[in-house]
């Protein structure tokens, strides 16, 4: 669990130390789509979540899924 202000490069390089491979995203409102695309370069992403997003991210390294409250 990290707080907003943790997600930034050094979190991309201990993430990669502790050699992790897949990352599950979920709950966050994300303005920052080139921390999203900087992930997807290091890692397999799946984001769900309820918010919009200002940008498509998704591609074969990410999967963003759209969860709307009914």
């Amino acid at each position: 669990l990290v707080n907003y202000e943790e997600l930034n490069d050094e979190l991309i390089l201990k993430l990669k130390k502790d050699k992790v491979k897949k990352l599950i995203l979920t709950d966050l409102m994300m303005d920052n789509m080139e921390f999203v695309k900087k992930i997807g370069k290091a890692f397999d992403v799946l984001w769900i979540d309820h918010h919009k997003i200002i940008e498509d991210v998704n591609s074969d390294k990410i999967v963003y899924f759209i969860q709307f409250p009914q």
